[in-house]
């Protein structure tokens, strides 16, 4: 057995490789799709666009589909299924997750059997449940991000229904006048709301539902003044003018912040390196200070310049953090 353990070795590191040639040209192919998917038909279930790896997500989900015990853990999925999402419901997810649970245990097995180890029930148990929550992190990070975006680009989308509203349009008018001139997330969500109103729902009330998607303040004094509006005979131009200047000052002020919570970082790290740069050029040039932290004397005296060290970082971060900015 010992003589191929090496030819074993080789081949697992090939066959690495491979997965991670595959993986990066997965990557570059959907890359290329999202770019160049602006150009092509929209077409609800295209063939084509599937690939090996979607095809085995699909067919997987179907089969949990069949399993009651996984509907209800699919809809709470269904929040991160955007439009321009290749995926098709929240079951979807659940099936990434449990496929990559079970690759990571079948990895961690194949190095098991590679170095003649035995297997760990523990250790394969918890290479299960990390690829089952990876997706978890992924789902986070990506809806944070849709929402960042979601926040950036709603001050133009208020503008186009300022205009709208200036040429005596309607509230229908002036949310497909955001679709028409909007793309990506804001395009979509736009979309939902007028999709809300289509189906009967009053404006206030379906953007307060898109206030619940994505818990942005300026979604919700947009409904809130819709629906004043809908009861009074107030100006909603007028209105949504106000409610303009308000966010063009906000992201002013934000601005103005971030810049200076950028300085203040720069600064802390410049603050935090000193002290180390200082020590380090001291041991280069007199070496004999190595020999001296050697001894128990030295020992404890390194510990007190360390704790003294971090009592400084935990002052200079809180002076410069600056707690009126964190809030």
């Amino acid at each position: 057995m010992d003589k191929y353990q090496l030819v074993l070795q080789i081949f697992a590191v090939l066959f690495i490789c491979y997965l991670f040639y595959l993986l990066i040209k997965f990557i570059v192919a959907f890359a290329k799709m999202k770019r160049l998917s602006i150009y092509s038909l929209d077409i609800k279930d295209d063939k084509i666009e599937r690939s090996f790896v979607f095809n085995i997500i699909f067919k997987f989900a179907d089969f949990l589909k069949s399993l009651v015990i996984f509907n209800e853990l699919g809809r709470t999925y269904n929040k991160y299924i955007y439009g321009d999402s290749r995926l098709r419901k929240g079951i979807d997810y659940v099936s990434i997750k449990i496929l990559l649970g079970i690759f990571l245990m079948f990895i961690y097995t194949f190095i098991c059997f590679l170095v003649r180890d035995n297997i760990n029930p523990w250790i394969i148990g918890s290479t299960f449940v990390l690829g089952f929550i990876i997706p978890d992190f992924y789902c986070m990070i990506a809806k944070t991000m849709k929402v960042k975006i979601l926040n950036k680009n709603l001050l133009s989308a208020i503008i186009i229904m300022n205009n709208s509203y200036k040429a005596n349009g309607s509230t229908d008018s002036a949310i497909s006048d955001v679709v028409k001139r909007t793309d990506g997330i804001i395009s979509l969500e736009f979309k939902k709301v007028l999709s809300d109103i289509n189906l009967g729902m009053d404006a206030s009330e379906a953007f307060y539902r898109m206030y619940i998607r994505t818990k942005l303040e300026s979604v919700l004094y947009i409904s809130r003044v819709l629906k004043v509006a809908s009861k009074s005979s107030i100006n909603i131009a007028l209105a949504f003018s106000e409610i303009e200047k308000k966010l063009i000052n906000e992201e002013k002020i934000n601005n103005e912040i971030e810049s200076i919570i950028k300085i203040n970082r720069l600064a802390l790290i410049v603050f935090a390196l000193l002290p180390l740069i200082f020590v380090v050029s001291f041991v280069l040039f007199n070496p004999l200070y190595i020999d001296v932290f050697t001894s128990n004397v030295g020992r404890f005296v390194f510990a007190i310049i360390l704790i003294l060290y971090l009592f400084y970082l935990v002052v200079i971060h809180h002076t410069f953090r600056g707690d009126k900015y964190g809030k």
